[in-house]
């Protein structure tokens, strides 16, 4: 039998690969097991199956007979097509794909073997840890140690820990502006001395175009960029293994981290080095152009001014009937007060976004540069870089401002781990969550652990019997109010109050109960907000 190399992966495959859509249906399974064993016997370490053959059976038999052989073949699935009357059980969504990828390790009788028999194949365990992470299972805190263990493992039997260079992929630059922060967080721990020192390689493809041009730019001098058709045909057997996966920085202090936990260990370092300096700084000649358009624009030299960004259903091609995040998504006319609060205090206010958002109504010194002539990709990156603060939702733009160390207000989250990106700069609004059973609103320590603070779409709340709430109008302008206070140093809020303190510990002893890492709460909550629910925390 020959072998090739299967895509990049390093991985020898069989010429011939045997299509089991006949196993559990035309062959039963005595007639699946003979040309199973006949295929084996003709040296075929290469099988494809799908999660729709036979409604999964075709997966349980081929399970049963792979499980004495499991560490030396190659096994394929599929998902796409429906395998249920549930809206979401079907399709190419990130939701669809991890949760078929779950059930077919099942029918594989998978997840025992990955877990017990084979506990140094690391990309087998997280494949299971990110099953598990987006169907909401516990046990995927356990389950990523268990791939950073695997991984470390590995690394050392095939003498690669002392390579000293950690691979991210291009999708951390390519997709949501949010995906930079994975950048970030390995970036600043590296300068801070959080983890093990390496060079950072971002592995480009060809013809490769990052989501913001500008902000790449300022990313560069931190890392090295090699292009995929440079790297070695020795290199390119282990890429897949020593690239870090997107969700997870690997490896820090030899354990396993999700990008909250690296985000609030990177603020504890900088407080104790006393090291505040921002990330990523404006050059002279970029902050003259930006000021320039400004001016062109009729914006005064002395002028300052916010950004806001409000998510809406538009992003990524949603409408407001085809959407699984509407719980992301918020109405922008509720920031019309804390708009206001702004002008009235002398500022202008940048409402970010594209053309797909609902335009504004005219206000004195609100610019809708979402619908603006002025909107590049420069000025997108150049008003974060130079506002007063940010109001933010939960998408991709509110990280931006952090990496120039400006202020964030971060509104309207119900994805609950992101407070741990914050600083004491920053303010925190999250959505709340109603319990249509009890009728009451859920409780902060309960709302901020897993399984709920980790979900991925609408159906992970809903199944649950769980509504969101967005922030009131009043609610926003209010902290908005107190974020231009503490910009203007005339801040007379009591940040230690005892309200605050208790939020802080709610946060802490709940969404990391079992990491084994030391987290504290930074970002204050609103204090409206806060008074105003105290019952919740």
């Amino acid at each position: 039998m020959e072998y090739r190399i299967l895509g990049n992966t390093g991985v020898e495959v069989s010429t011939l690969c045997l299509g089991t859509m006949t196993f559990g249906g035309p062959a039963d399974e005595k007639e699946s097991t003979k040309m199973f064993n006949l295929s084996r016997d003709a040296g075929i370490n290469f099988f494809d199956c799908a999660n729709v053959y036979e409604n999964g059976r075709s997966e349980e038999i081929l399970g049963k007979l792979i499980a004495d052989s499991r560490e030396q073949l190659i096994i394929t699935s599929k998902a796409y097509f429906p395998t249920s009357d549930d809206v979401n059980d079907r399709g190419g969504t990130r939701k669809h794909i991890m949760t078929a990828v779950n059930d077919s390790l099942k029918r594989y009788n998978e997840a025992k073997i990955i877990s017990k028999n084979y506990p140094h194949d690391p990309r087998a365990q997280l494949l299971l840890a990110e099953s598990m992470y987006y169907n909401l299972d516990m046990n995927w805190i356990e389950q990523i140690h268990v791939y950073a263990t695997s991984r470390s493992k590995w690394l050392e039997d095939n003498g690669l820990d002392k390579i000293n260079m950690e691979f991210v992929d291009s999708k951390v630059v390519a997709g949501s502006l949010g995906n930079f922060s994975t950048l970030e967080a390995l970036i600043s721990a590296n300068l801070l001395g959080i983890k093990s020192q390496k060079n950072i390689y971002l592995l480009l493809p060809k013809n490769f175009k990052p989501r913001n041009k500008t902000l790449f730019k300022y990313f560069m001098p931190y890392i090295n960029v090699l292009e995929d058709n440079e790297i070695t045909s020795s290199l390119r057997k282990f890429k897949s293994l020593l690239t870090l996966p997107i969700g997870f920085c690997l490896p820090l202090l030899k354990k396993s981290v999700l990008l909250d936990w690296l985000h609030n260990l990177v603020h504890q370092e900088r407080i104790k080095q006393n090291n505040h300096k921002p990330l990523l700084k404006l050059s002279n000649d970029d902050y003259e152009k930006g000021k320039s358009i400004l001016k062109k624009a009729g914006l005064p030299n002395d002028a300052w001014y916010i950004t806001i960004h409000v998510r809406e259903p538009g992003y990524r091609g949603e409408t407001k009937n085809n959407t699984t995040e509407k719980f992301r998504n918020s109405n922008p006319l509720n920031y019309i007060e804390s708009i206001e609060a702004v002008t009235n205090a002398g500022g202008g206010v940048f409402r970010m976004g594209d053309s797909s958002m609902t335009k504004l109504p005219k206000m004195p010194n609100g610019i809708d540069y979402a619908h603006s002539s002025i909107k590049s990709d420069f000025m997108d990156i150049f008003l974060a870089a130079t506002c007063k603060f940010c109001i933010g939702t939960s998408s991709g733009y509110w990280v931006i401002p952090r990496y120039f160390s400006v202020p964030v207000i971060l509104t309207n989250t119900p994805k609950t781990g992101e407070y741990f990106f914050l600083s004491k700069k920053d303010f925190f609004l999250p959505r709340l969550l109603f319990n249509e059973k009890t009728k009451k609103y859920i409780k902060f320590d309960e709302f901020m652990a897993p399984p709920i603070s980790m979900g991925a779409c609408d159906n992970d709340y809903l199944k649950r019997g769980i509504q969101w709430k967005e922030n009131q109008s009043e609610e926003l302008k209010k902290v908005t109010e107190e974020m231009l206070e503490r910009v203007a140093k005339t801040n007379n809020l009591k940040e230690d109050s005892n309200i605050q303190k208790k939020f802080k510990k709610v946060s802490e002893n709940s969404i990391y109960k079992k990491t084994g890492f030391s987290l504290q709460g930074f970002a204050s909550i609103g204090k409206h907000f806060a008074e105003r629910y105290s019952d919740l925390i």
